[in-house]
């Protein structure tokens, strides 16, 4: 199999053999990148991808096959945040399609950066699968607010990219992580109410101060006007 190629197109795949997972029982897998994006947090030229999980890889690997590979759920986010991800209230009954039964959204893209030197180094270890348009994860919701993606930085080393993927996949795929309990739910999905609420108002009375101090200024520019005259055209 071909080694990665430091520029990565969107489409292309490629993966990484998990060697030194700090789970024992992940070693000898692969995590199987896809670009989807050059966009991410206001920065053009960088990779954003959707990340599977595969027992084993081959020469000559088909669509269909690493379409049978499982994502990688990468973050979520409370549906009561749905304010901080640019989502108006008009697009929340959309938005609600993508919850589960915890009043989650499940995020499945991540922003892999690449450094500007010695990138060789780090690409090494990437095995260069092919370029497909792979099927997207079921009902899934893509941030319309890019400081949302998750992001992890090569330079941090190999191994901590697949430990972190791991996390990732052993908190939020086999919802290991205790934000998947209708306690957590009920809890977060109140405190984060509150946070919109107050933030609403206090954002409401800012604008009808800034409002209201606009006008003053506007009447007293108005005041210090003087007629001198000019034909009437109405």
């Amino acid at each position: 199999m071909k080694n990665s190629q430091k520029k990565w197109n969107i489409g292309d795949i490629y993966a990484l053999k998990i060697t030194d997972c700090k789970i024992k029982k992940y070693n000898g897998k692969y995590l199987i990148f896809n670009k989807i994006s050059n966009v991410a947090r206001g920065r053009k030229n960088t990779n954003v991808v959707r990340v599977k999980l595969a027992d084993s890889i081959h020469e000559g690997m088909t669509k269909s096959e690493i379409d049978s590979f499982e994502y990688i759920n990468i973050s979520f986010f409370i549906l009561e945040d749905f304010w901080k991800h640019n989502v108006t209230y008009e697009e929340l009954p959309l938005l609600k399609k993508h919850t589960n039964e915890f009043n989650m959204i499940i995020l499945n893209v991540l922003e892999l950066v690449f450094p500007k030197r010695n990138l060789d180094q780090y690409l090494n270890d990437f095995i260069y699968i092919g370029s497909f348009e792979l099927k997207p994860p079921e009902n899934e919701f893509i941030p319309i607010n890019c400081e949302n993606i998750y992001y992890l930085y090569l330079v941090s080393g190999i191994a901590n990219i697949y430990n972190s993927l791991i996390n990732y996949y052993e908190y939020f795929n086999l919802k290991k992580s205790p934000v998947f309990s209708k306690e957590y739910s009920d809890y977060y999905n109140k405190v984060a109410r509150d946070e919109r609420i107050i933030t609403e108002l206090v954002l409401r009375t800012y604008s009808e101060k800034e409002n209201n101090k606009r006008g003053i200024e506007e009447i007293k520019n108005f005041e210090s006007l003087t007629y001198v005259g000019g034909e009437d055209k109405y």
